[in-house]
């Protein structure tokens, strides 16, 4: 998906390049520890997800491991990203991550 000039200044979660493209309007990024948590510092505890609402502009749900929270998606694969159940934003935006792609539901 090609963002405008607009939608890339918007874009207020770091770097978008630092985020792996999903497709179909949807990027995530790891979400690590600082240190100061169980499984140590850069485990992977869950993900950032940004996305485009059919308005263009910005919204951002995240996703935490089991393990890592008291609700919690079960990571199915790391590299290509896989887990469950799907992901419903506040927006309404609502589908999986499979095989690292989004599957609209």
């Amino acid at each position: 998906m090609e963002l405008t000039q607009e939608q890339r200044d918007a874009f207020y979660w770091g770097d978008l390049g630092d985020y792996v493209d999903l497709g179909d309007g949807h990027w995530y990024a790891f979400y690590t520890c600082d240190g100061a948590c169980s499984g140590g510092p850069s485990q992977h505890h869950g993900i950032i997800q940004p996305h485009l609402r059919s308005d263009g502009t910005w919204c951002c749900g995240s996703a935490m491991f089991t393990g890592h929270g008291r609700v919690t998606w079960e990571l199915h694969s790391l590299e290509p990203l896989d887990m469950s159940p799907s992901l419903l934003c506040s927006c309404g935006d609502h589908g999986f991550i499979r095989q690292g792609k989004w599957v609209r539901s």
